[in-house]
Formats: C-alpha cells, sequence, structure tokens
C-alpha cells in the first residue's frame, strides 16, 4: 500500500446510522428515538394547539351557558311584565265593576249578576298570586300606599280606604289609595 492509500485509510470517514446510537449490547433493550427532531417539533406544536383548541371550547362552552342564562333571565322578567300588565288591566275592569255595584242599588238582580262578575276577577286574580291589600285602620306605609287625603285622626293611621290596592310576591302592582289621619284630633283632645 502506499503512503497515499494508507493516509485515505486513517482518515476515511465513519457512517453512523442513527437508528443503532445508545444501542449497546449490554444495555438494556430500549427503542432509540428513530423520528427526526423536525416531527417531535410538529407533534409538539401540535400538542400545544390541541390544548389551547381544548381551553377555546371550554371557554366558549362557558360563555354559551351564560349566555342561555342571561337570555331565560330575559324571558323570565319579560313574561312578568306582560304579566303585570295583563293583572293592572283586569285590576281596571274590577273596580269598574266595583264602582258599578256601588251606583247599581236600585236593581238587585243587576247587582247580584255584578258581585258574581267581581268575584270571578278576584279568583282569578288570586290564581295569579295577586294579593289584595286593604290597610284600613293600619298604620299609613309610604312605600305600599297613596296618600289621596287627611282628616283628622290618629297620625299616619288609614281612616279610609278609596280604592284597594294589589300585590304580587314583593311587587306593588296598584298601591290602595287611602285617606291618612292628621293627627289634628288628637292634639285638640291634648288642649
Amino acid at each position: 500500500m502506499s503512503d497515499k492509500q494508507q493516509g485515505i485509510k486513517e482518515h476515511q470517514i465513519k457512517v453512523v446510522d442513527k437508528r443503532r446510537v445508545g444501542k449497546d449490547k449490554n444495555a438494556v433493550s430500549v427503542e432509540p428515538n428513530l423520528k427526526p427532531t423536525y416531527v417531535e417539533q410538529l407533534e409538539n406544536k401540535v400538542a400545544k394547539m390541541e390544548s389551547a383548541l381544548k381551553n377555546k371550547i371550554a371557554e366558549i362552552e362557558e360563555e354559551s351557558r351564560k349566555s342561555r342564562q342571561r337570555v331565560e333571565r330575559d324571558l323570565e322578567k319579560r313574561f312578568e311584565e306582560k304579566l303585570e300588565k295583563l293583572i293592572y288591566d283586569v285590576l281596571e275592569l274590577s273596580s269598574a265593576v266595583e264602582k258599578a255595584i256601588e251606583l247599581s242599588s236600585e236593581d238587585e238582580k243587576v247587582k247580584e249578576g255584578l258581585k258574581l262578575i267581581s268575584k270571578g276577577y278576584l279568583k282569578f286574580l288570586e290564581k295569579l298570586g295577586v294579593e289584595v291589600l286593604n290597610p284600613l285602620n293600619e298604620e299609613f306605609d309610604p312605600n305600599l300606599m297613596e296618600a289621596i287625603q287627611t282628616q283628622k285622626g290618629e297620625k299616619n293611621r288609614v281612616l279610609a280606604v278609596y280604592q284597594k290596592g294589589y300585590k304580587k310576591g314583593d311587587r306593588i302592582i296598584k298601591a290602595p289609595k287611602v285617606v291618612v289621619g292628621s293627627g289634628e284630633e288628637e292634639a285638640e283632645k291634648g288642649n
């Protein structure tokens, strides 16, 4: 062999099979990573994107749930408002019938018919959960009642109810119109 050939043999390039790197005859049988690094990078990107997608789906589902609840509340509120308007209209009719009963003292048959109609209105309102407010002789409460007049009598006491009131739950649909004592009678008694 010539010197030239011997120098080439010494500087020969060794080819390493990456599939066999890390394989030691004495080592426990572990499969080497056969994937190129760009495949691992792509898999990591896919895993991150899947995680982000799952988070986005959870976020959208939560927003959807909140939106459904908001729509349900709005529908309930609108229904209650429409129901209150209907109740108010029925109360107006009921008040008109009660006035007609008061004015129809001449004909007993007409009066009885109007009383039956009035009872029907009251049963209908009762089914809807409407309570009648008739605060005669009670303490005047400006949050629940409307004072239309004052008279001599016990101070802040309801002396007469001009028109009954109605409430549904905690909401006043129609405030009772009342006459309230001014307290002047007590002052005169004291003198």
